[in-house]
């Protein structure tokens, strides 16, 4: 089962749209975060962000991540793919301090430097994540993999 999340509604019809026929896919016209809010969106040809600035702008959505993963009874995530312009530094401090990041057996990041003390907070997530998981590979703000560790 693959889930999509995308804040701006028109990119999230457009994403239906292509998968309509796969049942295997669902596409949820929100982001996932540390909280429930609204966020404004900076549109900048093909790319948006909550934290770049931008004259174009659109509203969207963001959904607390753990109250969504219990809602829909998600146990465990074998890949997630985290590619959100600045959102992916309190996304993945929410899945660590809600201890939901052991469930998670694979992750791909993509971090940003643009958002404020960027280097510092990497370097904070990679701790956390090394105690659950090893890095194997690292091209530092253009993706990164994290794998779960075996149990001993």
């Amino acid at each position: 089962k693959v889930f999509v999340f995308e804040p701006m509604v028109e990119y999230a019809k457009f994403i239906e749209k292509r998968f309509k026929h796969n049942k295997a896919i669902s596409v949820f016209r929100f982001g996932l975060g540390a909280r429930n809010e609204s966020i404004s969106l900076s549109l900048d040809e093909n790319a948006s962000s909550a934290y770049k600035a931008s004259k174009n702008k659109i509203n969207g959505r963001l959904r607390k991540a753990n109250d969504f993963l219990q809602k829909e009874k998600v146990k465990q995530i074998d890949l997630i793919k985290i590619n959100i312009e600045g959102g992916e530094y309190d996304l993945l401090d929410h899945l660590i301090e809600a201890d939901r990041i052991k469930d998670i057996r694979a992750l791909q990041i993509q971090f940003h430097d643009f958002v404020p003390d960027a280097p510092k907070r990497v370097q904070a997530i990679r701790r956390q994540l090394k105690k659950t998981h090893v890095c194997t590979y690292s091209y530092p703000f253009v993706w990164e993999n994290w794998e779960l560790k075996k149990a001993a």
